[in-house]
């Protein structure tokens, strides 16, 4: 799995929600990667990029991240494809740009509920799923549904007064390139 990071970051290319934390290690970089409304980010600093940071021996491979951090579900993975899963499902991914380890870290979920049937719309055919809460929330929501990483998110803001801000969302390999 030689160059991990970079594949993981061309693959999930054009979604504004996917953050990549950057620590410096002896030979290069340790990128922490989750979905920015999947996680919630201060137990993720707090938890993982803290005591990582801490260490007082050199990090000149993934293997020596992982007694500061053991106290989690830790597992190494094989496959980029299921890496990517575990991202889009809500896991933490550990990769750098000098090892072709793969470390993935079980959630920290910070989504409030589940899509549920709007209060006010009375609907007599069709689904009865709605949002009513945050964009965050929103696309938390729909993120947990669809995980694949051909759905691509931009972000925009609209309005020359009302500053509103929209997500596009779309199937990179759906949608034709004129049409976006």
């Amino acid at each position: 799995m030689k160059g991990s990071y970079e594949e993981i970051k061309n693959r999930l290319d054009n979604n504004f929600d996917i953050i990549y934390r950057k620590i410096k290690a002896n030979k290069g970089f340790i990128y922490i990667i989750f979905v920015e409304y999947l996680c919630n980010e201060q137990l993720i600093d707090q938890s993982v990029i803290n005591p990582i940071q801490s260490l007082k021996k050199p990090i000149n491979d993934l293997k020596a991240i992982i007694p500061p951090i053991s106290a989690f579900s830790l597992i190494h993975l094989e496959s980029i494809d299921y890496t990517i899963i575990k991202i889009l499902s809500g896991d933490i991914a550990i990769a750098s740009d000098f090892d072709d380890e793969i470390y993935i870290i079980k959630s920290f979920t910070d989504t409030k509920r589940n899509v549920t049937i709007p209060p006010v719309e009375n609907v007599t055919k069709g689904p009865r799923e709605g949002f009513n809460e945050t964009l965050r929330d929103n696309l938390a929501l729909i993120r947990k549904r669809i995980v694949t990483p051909d759905f691509k998110t931009e972000k925009f803001i609209l309005g020359n007064k009302s500053n509103t801000t929209v997500v596009l969302m779309f199937f990179g390999t759906c949608s034709p390139p004129r049409s976006l």
